[in-house]
């Protein structure tokens, strides 16, 4: 459409995020609803919808109202919930759900450990922990994770040193674009 269309007469949103294949948004009540592809599961659908997905928001398998935060990365959803984890489903490939491994998953799966308190998707991953720490994994062949290398990485990787201090030098916004990320202290 050329022009803005509402989707559904539902009105309790309180976050969204979209991504070249698929959109995912938070209601008011801390349930998590996705559509568009499933081609890698980033629906977390549990394979249920097939790879063309949904045309209308379904909400996730666990069917959680515990979720504060989601954003849409290039064929995955990574999530926050209530207690601060931090859980990814969807492509794996360049290990951007940060479990160590490259294999893709179709349901959320708490694959990072620790308390985070804000997330950003694109081909890769970017973090901030309950501590103020930057954290970064998945896909890196232009720097994007700010590690000093060129190469992905599949768990996640601290990006400088600060934390939470006395001058409040910790972290606090982040965006990750196809080839980049910026974050403000």
């Amino acid at each position: 459409k050329l022009i803005p269309t509402q989707i559904g007469s539902d009105t309790d949103w309180s976050d969204v995020s979209a991504a070249p294949q698929h959109t995912v948004g938070l209601k008011i009540d801390g349930t998590l609803w996705s559509w568009g592809s499933d081609v890698h599961g980033q629906l977390g659908a549990d394979g249920q919808m097939g790879p063309d997905g949904s045309t209308v928001p379904i909400q996730e398998v666990t069917k959680s109202s515990e979720w504060v935060a989601v954003d849409a990365g290039n064929g995955f959803t990574v999530a926050i919930k209530t207690d601060g984890s931090l859980w990814a489903w969807g492509s794996n490939s360049y290990g951007q759900l940060g479990n160590g491994t490259t294999e893709d998953r179709d349901t959320p799966s708490r694959t990072v450990l620790g308390s985070w308190s804000a997330i950003a998707a694109d081909n890769h991953t970017v973090a901030i922990k309950s501590d103020g720490t930057l954290w970064a994994w998945g896909y890196n062949s232009k720097g994007q994770l700010g590690d000093g290398s060129t190469s992905n990485k599949s768990s996640p990787v601290q990006i400088g040193s600060d934390t939470a201090g006395e001058y409040h030098n910790d972290w606090v916004r982040i965006a990750a674009g196809g080839y980049h990320t910026v974050a403000l202290k």
